[in-house]
This record gives structure tokens, C-alpha cells and sequence, in this order.
């Protein structure tokens, strides 16, 4: 291996699809008509800087005090200090920069703060705002600085920062590449060193082991989100699929469609898209890979357990061949057409508003499919489309299809994560300031996705995103189930500490409380949330909080979740005159138009040839995977000793990441 090929640069980073594997389709990025700042300078500034779009404003203007009853599990340091951070973040469709973003108030008529709901254009951004809203009156002289750009502008603006602020990285990052990479290159701090507060020690560990490599704490768990199919329970009634569907009087699921749902096999499944199917209407919005990917335990499930697949074997290639049919078969039933020169990018004419990037409001808005997978990711936002547009609607969220009905369920999930950008890499001095930085991004990073004041902020939050009013950003919790902090049992009157069992249940009521498309309404049309036996949450979205938490409760027939986006696939491209990085995923991930046929344009997805092609070629990616996963980790190893230290971290001890319980599948 060529030494230079370990010290990436800055340029040369990869692009991340959205799920590490698949099309690179941002269908459902949030691409707002009125960003905040949409200057052409494309530069970080210093929060005094002329740039600020709020710049005759008076940093004096936010009064926000220090919490006299409690400040939480933050050192005086943090709170005391007077230090601005910059956070580089992707929102597609967006490019700005906004100064001190926690002189923040959801009141409008506000006039004491900064901010309000007109500044925050995205689902995305409106989590930030929240959350240092909240950190702020703790910290009154820390300011949290937002930077962000389209996805395809990351890597230019992170180069940008770091050449003009003399090789120092942004304080906080969530990136466009998955934390691994982000570690191979030096990036990232280890966050090891808060090991020892209470704001660590209640993160979920198998969310926490994600990011962990031989003890270096690449990241911190910001969401951890399932991934599955969603379905417009409505449809499942009107072409007859599952009748009876859902009966709201008696506040539950019925038996029929718990039934369908725990029978929910790749038959039953294709059968719902065709049945479902007709001049105006699709039974699945776009074949995505995930189907098959998760359905096929050899694939996903081996990958995680020992980093080599077996897909060779007789009984494997049946299998794969007919997923490979059904997929054939789906993608016949779209919205999307699939043949020789559309593979999945251009919508059917009976389908006028269909656009790639209106994925989410197509599924909830249109209603113009049965079933939506493109965007699993999009729990949230498809709740909130279904709120704000008064949708009628009737949604819920299954794991992926099952081989058969003596085959378990699988779904997938992708931890994301943030990281610290490391402001003191080997052969510098790391001053008292610099450290400082860093703790303080580190203690505002965990509030934010921890604390119950920050939980609170972010559900209150408002935001105005392409002309309508949303309220609320909240991630399913990332937190250990039952915990609680110690200011929390001292102070029982603490707002918002009152009135709940623990942060998961406090956190769980106030996500359904933001996204209720998922709570069934009572005789009176209330939708009060059961978090304890979760009686009232359409079924298959309790299958899928069942394969991430392991309920206590609801049954022992878990979901396996699986998560391999947090592995190291990118190896070494020796062939790439810029020295880039593949992934060795790339054949199988991008079969549905990876191996065309450039004469006769066959080959791909929606022609005759995609079935055998893809077979034939099955040796070939099961070798690429094999093959390079090995060098996948010793180019990591070989990564972190010249980043960080020849010996410090062992990486290839992979057994805290396989430690915990629900690290590795059943």
C-alpha cells in the first residue's frame, strides 16, 4: 500500500450517499425557497465579521441568565467560558452562515432575542437552533455559530475553513462522510476523555459502540434511526389488502393487520404493489436497494458478524435470484419508469407532480403510492407534511419484507453521529484555549441530544420552510432506557424534570407528541401517546422501536436490526490518479445500473438481461467484498497510527463494538 494513500487530503474526500449504500438520491433533503443567507462567498467569517446577516444587531441584545436552580452535569469551565464555535453542517439546497444561533425564542413577538422561526428554514436546522437555545442559558458567553451547504459543497467548505482559520478544523461537524472516514483523516477527537460524566455514561452503548475503534471515540450518537417501508394505511382498505385496517374506537391495531404485518413476506408484499396498482395510482414509489440488502441475512448480517460474506453457495444464489425477480417485478409498478434509458428518475405521465426530490410529500401529500422506502430516514418529516398539510393520511412504518413467513424480520438503522474536530493534532501544542474549544463543543453536543432541557427546546422550536409553519425537531431518543441524572433526583421540581418515569420515556412522549401520524386517536380525537405498552402506536412502527430497544412488554418476537454504515468499507483506490477512496460495496449496492451493457443497453434494472446479469456477477462482488474488507481496517489502523500515535489505539480489536447486546444480529 502506497504510504501517500494514507494522508487523504482534504479534496480528496468521498461523497456519502445518504445510506452509505445505494443511489445517490437526495430526494428527500429539505430544499428550502428562502435560505437564510445565500451569499456566493463561500468562506467561514469570525463571529464579529461583516458577513453576519444580523450584523446591526447587538451581541448585548440576548438577556438569557445562568439556570439559578440547577446548570446540569456541565463543568464551571464550559459554563463560564467565552468562546464562539463554529459547526459545519450539510443542509441540501442551503448555504449560509448564522453568528450565536442560541439568541434564539419561538416567539416571534420577541424582540429581546435574535432570532426566530422566519431564520430557521429546515427540519435540520431547526435541531441546532433548539438545542443552543437551551445550552445558552447556561452558558451565556458561548456562542454556537452554524455553517452549512449543499451536500456536493461539503468537502470545498470544510477545505475553505481550514484554509482560512491556519489549519484548524471546525469545532463540531456533521459531515458528508461517515465518522470512520472522517477518523481515517485525522478529524476527529477522542471523546474517550469524557468517559467519566454522567452525560456519557447514558448514552445508548450500542449506539455509543458505532463510533468506537480500539477505545478512540470517533463520535457522539446525535440519531439513531430505523430503517423500513412505509405504507399508506388507507390503500390497504381501498384495493382491498388488509380490510378493517385500523379501529380507532377501541384504540388499537386490529388483529387482521397485526397479522398482515407480522406476515409481512416478500409474496404479501409484491402482491399489495401490483394489486394496488392501476393508471393513477403506484403501489411503491421507487425500488430502492435496501429491500434485498436486509433480506437477505448472508448480505448484511455476515458482513457485521466477521466482515466476509458468503453469497456462492447454491441455496444463497436461489435465494438472491428470486429477490432479484421480485425486484424486477417492483420496479414494473412505480412511479418511476425502469427500462433501457430511465432507471427510477422520471416520473410515469400519470404522475404530473412527481419529482425526485419530492419524494416524502409525493408519498404524503399525493398520495400517489402504496408503499414508500426511498427515504426510510423520513419518519419525521413525513409526520410533520401530514400534520401541516391536513393531510388524510393514515401511515405506518413496517421492517422490511420478510423471505418468507418462516424467516424473521430485519430492518436496518443508521446511527449518525457528530464529531469533534480535533483542534490539537499530533506534533502540535494543544493549549489551555484550544482544549477549552473543544470541551465546550464536546458538553454541547451530548446536551444536545441528552439533556431534558434541551429535549424540551427542540420540541418547542419553530421554523418556516418553503412558506409553512412547522413546530418541533426531535430524534427517537439515543439514551439508555430507565436512566435519569443525578440533578434530576435532587430536584424533583426542575423543570422540565416533572411528571415522567425517565429521559427515554420523557424523550419517547415527546417525539410522539411532535409526530403524532403514528399515535391512534381515541373515541375523542385525542392522540395521547402510550410509551409504556405502546397500545396505541400503529403496529409496525412498535416492530421497529421493538428491534432497537427490546421493549420490555410487547413480546418476544424482536425484529433483528442490522447496521453496517458505521463499518469501514472504503479502501485504497489504486487506480485513481487522485488518490480517492472506493467503497467495496459499490458492485453490489449499485447493481440496478452498475453492470450495463454499453452496445445493447441492457442489463440494468427494468430490462430483460438485469435478472442474469446481476448473478453472473454475484462471484464477482462477493470476492470484491471479501477481499477488501481486511484491507479495509488495516488501512484504518495504518490511518489512526499516523494520525494519532503508532500504538495508542488497537482498531483491530473489534470487541467493544460487538459487545453489546444488540451489536450483533440473532
Amino acid at each position: 500500500m502506497k504510504k501517500n494513500l494514507l494522508m487523504l487530503s482534504l479534496i480528496s474526500m468521498l461523497s456519502l450517499t445518504i445510506a452509505g449504500c445505494g443511489d445517490n438520491d437526495i430526494s428527500d433533503q429539505s430544499v428550502p425557497s428562502n435560505p437564510v443567507d445565500n451569499s456566493s462567498d463561500n468562506q467561514f467569517e469570525e463571529s464579529s465579521s461583516s458577513k453576519d446577516i444580523y450584523e446591526s444587531i447587538s451581541d448585548e441584545s440576548y438577556k438569557g441568565e445562568i439556570d439559578d436552580d440547577y446548570t446540569g452535569l456541565i463543568p464551571e469551565k464550559v459554563l463560564n467560558a467565552n468562546v464562539s464555535i463554529d459547526f459545519l453542517v450539510y443542509i441540501e439546497g442551503q448555504d449560509g452562515y448564522i453568528t450565536d444561533i442560541g439568541n434564539y425564542s419561538p416567539d416571534p413577538n420577541d424582540t429581546t432575542y435574535r432570532y426566530h422561526k422566519d431564520d430557521v428554514t429546515s427540519i435540520e436546522m431547526a435541531k441546532y437552533f433548539g438545542a443552543a437555545s437551551a445550552f445558552k442559558k447556561l452558558a451565556p458567553n458561548v456562542k454556537i455559530n452554524l455553517r452549512y451547504c449543499s451536500i456536493g459543497d461539503y468537502d470545498y467548505t470544510l477545505k475553505d475553513y481550514v484554509g482560512m482559520h491556519n489549519g484548524s478544523l471546525p469545532h463540531l461537524m456533521w459531515g458528508t462522510r461517515h465518522v470512520v472516514e472522517q477518523l481515517s483523516d485525522g478529524y476527529c477527537y477522542d471523546l474517550s476523555r469524557y468517559a467519566d460524566s454522567e452525560y456519557y455514561q447514558q448514552y445508548n452503548e450500542y449506539f455509543m459502540s458505532r463510533f468506537n475503534f480500539g477505545g478512540f471515540q470517533a463520535g457522539l450518537p446525535i440519531a439513531g434511526e430505523p430503517w423500513g417501508v412505509f405504507v399508506n394505511l388507507n390503500n390497504l382498505e381501498e384495493y382491498s389488502i388488509v380490510s378493517d385496517v385500523v379501529d380507532e374506537t377501541l384504540q388499537q391495531n386490529t388483529d387482521a393487520y397485526k397479522e398482515w404485518v407480522d406476515n409481512f413476506t416478500w409474496d404479501n408484499f409484491v402482491s399489495a404493489v401490483d394489486r394496488s396498482t392501476n393508471d393513477t395510482h403506484a403501489g411503491l414509489s421507487r425500488v430502492v436497494e435496501y429491500f434485498t440488502s436486509y433480506s437477505v441475512p448472508s448480505i448484511n448480517s455476515q458482513f457485521i458478524a466477521n466482515g466476509s460474506v458468503d453469497i456462492s453457495s447454491s441455496e444463497v444464489i436461489n435465494t438472491i435470484t428470486k429477490l432479484l425477480n421480485y425486484e424486477q417485478t417492483l420496479s414494473q409498478n412505480c412511479v418511476y419508469m425502469y427500462d433501457m434509458t430511465s432507471t427510477g428518475h422520471t416520473a410515469k405521465d400519470n404522475f404530473p407532480n412527481a419529482k425526485n426530490w419530492l419524494g416524502t410529500q409525493n408519498f404524503v401529500v399525493d398520495q400517489y403510492c402504496t408503499f414508500y422506502a426511498e427515504a426510510p430516514w423520513a419518519l419525521t418529516t413525513i409526520s410533520q407534511y401530514a400534520k401541516e398539510h391536513s393531510s388524510n393520511i393514515k401511515a405506518d412504518f413496517l421492517p422490511y419484507p420478510k423471505l418468507d413467513a418462516d424467516t424473521s424480520a430485519y430492518s436496518g438503522i443508521a446511527v449518525e453521529g457528530l464529531t469533534v474536530g480535533n483542534q490539537c493534532p499530533i506534533g502540535t501544542v494543544c493549549t489551555e484555549d484550544k482544549q477549552l474549544e473543544m470541551d465546550v463543543a464536546a458538553y454541547f453536543a451530548m446536551f444536545m441530544g441528552l439533556d431534558p432541557r434541551a429535549i424540551q427546546a427542540r420540541s418547542e422550536v419553530t421554523y418556516n420552510f418553503n412558506g409553512t409553519d412547522f413546530t418541533g425537531d426531535l430524534a427517537l431518543p439515543i439514551t439508555k432506557r430507565g436512566s435519569k441524572f443525578s440533578f434530576q433526583t435532587e430536584n424533583p421540581d426542575l423543570d422540565p424534570a416533572i411528571d415522567y418515569v425517565d429521559n427515554w420515556t420523557y424523550q419517547m412522549k415527546k417525539w410522539f407528541d411532535v409526530y403524532d401520524l403514528y399515535v391512534i386517536a381515541d373515541e375523542n380525537g385525542n392522540k395521547d401517546a402510550d410509551v409504556e405498552y405502546f397500545s396505541n402506536i400503529t403496529y409496525g412502527l412498535v416492530k421497529m422501536l421493538d428491534s432497537v430497544y427490546m421493549l420490555d412488554g410487547i413480546g418476544d418476537d424482536y425484529v433483528t436490526c442490522l447496521n453496517y454504515w458505521n463499518e469501514p468499507v472504503a479502501v485504497p483506490d489504486i487506480d485513481s490518479e487522485d488518490e480517492k477512496t472506493k467503497d467495496i460495496f459499490a458492485n453490489w449496492c449499485g447493481r440496478f445500473t452498475r453492470f450495463i451493457d454499453k452496445d445493447t443497453q441492457t442489463g440494468t434494472l427494468g430490462t430483460d438481461s438485469y435478472v442474469t446479469t446481476v448473478i453472473a456477477r454475484l462471484a464477482e462482488i462477493e470476492n470484491e467484498i471479501n477481499d477488501n474488507t481486511n484491507i479495509a481496517w488495516l488501512f484504518l489502523q495504518e490511518c489512526v497510527d499516523n494520525m494519532y500515535g503508532s500504538g495508542k489505539y488497537d482498531v483491530l480489536d473489534r470487541s467493544y463494538r460487538n459487545s453489546y447486546e444488540g451489536a450483533l444480529p440473532n
